[in-house]
């Protein structure tokens, strides 16, 4: 690929900071935001700087949602418009709850007779804060719901059934989706008529989870478990451009597993994006040129706001990035340990969110640690007292955590 290479990582894969040319991080005022409608929050993926509360505390706990096993990965479990919750669960279930009392409203089992639970595997769900709601299934089956209801509008099994591993997205009069074996389709938001449809490279191995596409304007740009990052035209799926990322000049920068597990972002004309094995990129949404590439691995996408990225590595390491030049502003190495000294039970961290000035980063075992975006510097660190399996959402001021144990619980 064409465009500034920045090697920050050493053999040792310990990140590098350029001292010489100190930067100045500045973040807009915080935005409240109503809704969470799908991956990221919107279409684009971009979750602003998000407004909470300065005291937070537990309003409600929801304990009438089934278990999420390990080997389950649902790649946005839960979307949020219209003053609801909705929510798939490892059972093919959807609920709808009540988001200023946790009281469930209602639940709809998607399982089809012929198919077995272990067949849900992963997928998603998306809202268009119209009236409806969009699955998509490990069974390859697209469903649209009535948000108010829970009661089915349509059903369609595109691509032949081939599983479904990755959320909707939604914008305008069509829904976007990819398969396990990387084709793309366009549907019509109101029937679920395919509009258009692109063929992929399938892979022979790939991890569970994936990357839902972002849409900006015209262009859909999708990120491939080929290691292909591609835009195309949202009105016929005309391709634009494409960015090989799983090779760099020949060299197989890629294993067997799937390159991409976050989604890409899009913003101010520019599409951000990071593979699970060691690259993220900064490309022209118009031209596919390559701004910089950075060898940083994420299974979560950055956080893009006010020309700064913020990302959380796959070594632990929390991150800043100037947007434009791709140089590294700050780093902050996570806890690693639950027990330090002998080096045992790892700790797993989940997506930060950006909220009210803070970085915020919680661990699956629920530890939770607040970091300056400005400097890097440790604001505080506290317990949710639960074990956790996905990244919280923040909505209208309140934060909600998915638990291991099956519980929704909401703090404000």
């Amino acid at each position: 690929m064409q465009g500034k290479r920045i090697s920050v990582l050493a053999h040792e894969r310990t990140l590098k900071l350029e001292t010489s040319l100190p930067s100045h991080i500045t973040l807009p005022p915080a935005q409240r935001n109503r809704e969470w409608m799908q991956s990221g929050g919107r279409y684009t993926h971009m979750a602003p700087h998000l407004e909470v509360n300065d005291i937070v505390n537990q309003i409600w706990k929801c304990k009438r949602v089934d278990k999420i096993n390990k080997s389950d990965n649902i790649e946005v479990f839960l979307a949020i418009a219209e003053k609801r919750i909705y929510l798939i669960n490892s059972q093919a279930v959807v609920y709808g709850i009540d988001s200023q009392s946790g009281h469930t409203l209602w639940k709809t089992n998607l399982l089809p007779k012929s198919e077995g639970l272990d067949t849900l595997l992963a997928g998603g769900i998306a809202a268009d804060g119209k009236g409806r709601i969009f699955i998509t299934t490990g069974w390859g089956s697209v469903v649209a719901l009535r948000s108010d209801t829970g009661a089915i509008l349509w059903r369609k099994r595109a691509g032949g059934g081939i599983p479904i591993r990755t959320a909707p997205t939604i914008r305008g009069s069509r829904v976007f989706i990819v398969n396990r074996e990387n084709e793309i389709r366009a549907l019509a938001i109101e029937s679920g008529e395919e509009l258009w449809y692109r063929r992929g490279v399938a892979e022979v191995t790939t991890m569970l989870g994936g990357a839902p596409p972002a849409v900006d304007g015209s262009i859909v740009v999708v990120a491939l478990s080929s290691g292909e990052l591609v835009a195309l035209r949202a009105e016929n799926g005309k391709q634009m451009w494409s960015a090989p990322l799983a090779r760099r000049h020949g060299e197989v920068f890629f294993n067997s597993l799937s390159y991409f597990v976050s989604h890409p972002i899009i913003d101010d004309g520019y599409v951000y994006a990071v593979t699970h094995n060691g690259l993220m990129v900064a490309i022209h949404l118009h031209s596919g040129e390559c701004l910089w590439e950075i060898a940083i691995g994420s299974d979560y996408p950055p956080i893009v706001v006010n020309d700064f990225l913020f990302v959380l590595t796959t070594d632990g390491d929390l991150v800043a990035v100037e947007a434009q030049s791709g140089r590294l502003v700050w780093i902050k190495e996570l806890p690693r340990w639950k027990n330090p000294e002998n080096m045992d039970e790892r700790i797993d961290w989940t997506c930060p969110v950006l909220v009210g000035d803070r970085l915020v980063v919680v661990s699956l075992h629920g530890k939770i640690v607040i970091v300056s975006p400005y400097t890097g510097s440790l604001l505080g660190e506290s317990e949710l007292q639960a074990e956790i399996r996905l990244p919280p959402v923040v909505a209208d001021r309140t934060t909600y955590f998915f638990t291991n144990g099956g519980e929704l619980i909401a703090y404000q």
